[in-house]
């Protein structure tokens, strides 16, 4: 009987200190080992991501006004081809209508690649500018790995979000 009540005794207090240990554990968390940035904050709230926006912009703008006017010689082209009466000037309409098509063609296939080839270059160095400053900024953190939330990331507690710290870091803060 006496064997029986330690082993009770023993089982209850066993079970008791699990819970305080099983208590324990959930109430004094762990730090975080993973965090997360929104490359798309960075790039539209930083100083260099806004102005490297803006040089985007500007090229498609300058692009699709190059090939507005390129359109705008080709219908005019068009309207005459559809009001000529002389076989000879349509003849020579056409063959402008198909270099003016061919010509827009070859502008818009140019324009979509320098548009391309910018948005590359400016996300090859702000990709390049936000490793430096993470790098920088890990050195006061405790992160093993910071993913981009724009991607990844479903939900997570809001202090893992470093974004406002990685883009004070990039505009100079």
């Amino acid at each position: 009987m006496k064997a029986w009540l330690i082993a009770g005794i023993a089982g209850i207090f066993g079970s008791m200190s699990s819970l305080v240990l099983v208590g324990h554990a959930q109430s004094s968390k762990a730090p975080a080992t993973v965090a997360y940035v929104s490359a798309t904050r960075i790039f539209t709230e930083s100083i260099h991501g806004r102005s490297e926006g803006a040089r985007i912009q500007t090229l498609q703008q300058q692009r699709t006004a190059d090939l507005r006017v390129k359109q705008q010689a080709l219908d005019a082209t068009r309207q005459e081809l559809a009001s000529a009466n002389d076989a000879a000037a349509k003849s020579a309409l056409q063959q402008k209508e198909i270099q003016q098509r061919t010509e827009l063609e070859r502008a818009t296939q140019q324009a979509t690649a320098d548009v391309q080839a910018l948005q590359r270059e400016v996300n090859q160095d702000l990709l390049r500018r936000v490793k430096t400053a993470l790098d920088d900024l890990m050195k006061t953190q405790n992160y093993q790995l910071v993913l981009n939330s724009d991607n990844t990331v479903l939900w997570s507690a809001p202090e893992l979000d470093l974004t406002n710290a990685l883009i004070g870091r990039l505009n100079g803060q």
